[in-house]
């Protein structure tokens, strides 16, 4: 969502052309706690990004607002990934568990040493199921040790560089190298996260 579709949000809702963004919501003209309100509801359901309750209360100005937008946007949930000893025997087992809606075909990466299928319940969930390839790939240990079997979150980012320094500068930890996946057809990468789960950053191409 561009930052010019934000605007012409606000403009509606204030009747006013011109203002400040940096200047207090509070010294902007027509900006009352209803109209706050209503422009964060339309910015939410034209934007498809969710506002918390402290964000609500506390943005100061428009530039706030904006800022928090582009972030939500930036990184967008993509799929579960699970890390399986055998992708047809696991889809069985998914299909009598979770309603299945569709899947695609399954992706041999010899490079990242995996084979790989993603499978979408009846709610466009996706699950990714992650067989071991080879010798030297990332999959067997853990189903070995019998952890991390669900194994990680993924997110696409339309900022992928800049996506891995704010979770660096947030103490995540990169736990991969940046690597091509045939899966996706774009560059990924896994960090751990502070409370010790792993999410995996998919570069959604422009």
């Amino acid at each position: 969502m561009s930052e010019k579709k934000i605007i012409e949000i606000i403009k509606k809702y204030i009747k006013s052309k011109k203002f400040d963004k940096k200047a207090s919501l509070s010294n902007i003209k027509n900006w009352d706690s209803l109209t706050h309100l209503n422009i964060l509801f339309s910015i939410e359901k034209i934007c498809k990004v969710k506002f918390n309750i402290n964000e609500i209360n506390n943005f100061k100005n428009i530039d706030e607002i904006i800022k928090s937008v582009k972030k939500k946007n930036n990184l967008i949930f993509n799929h579960i990934g699970i890390f399986v000893n055998n992708i047809k025997k696991s889809e069985k087992y998914l299909n009598n568990f979770i309603a299945k809606s569709k899947s695609n075909k399954l992706i041999l990466d010899k490079k990242l040493g995996i084979k790989a299928k993603l499978f979408f319940d009846e709610k466009n969930i996706c699950y990714e199921l992650v067989e071991p390839y080879g010798k030297n790939n990332p999959v067997s240990g853990y189903l070995k040790r019998g952890t991390n079997i669900l194994n990680h979150i993924a997110y696409t980012s339309k900022n992928f560089d800049k996506t891995m320094d704010e979770l660096k500068s947030n103490e995540f930890m990169q736990i991969s190298k940046i690597n091509y996946s045939k899966l996706f057809k774009s560059r990924i990468v896994f960090f751990i996260s502070p409370l010790n789960y792993i999410i995996e950053i998919i570069e959604l191409k422009k």
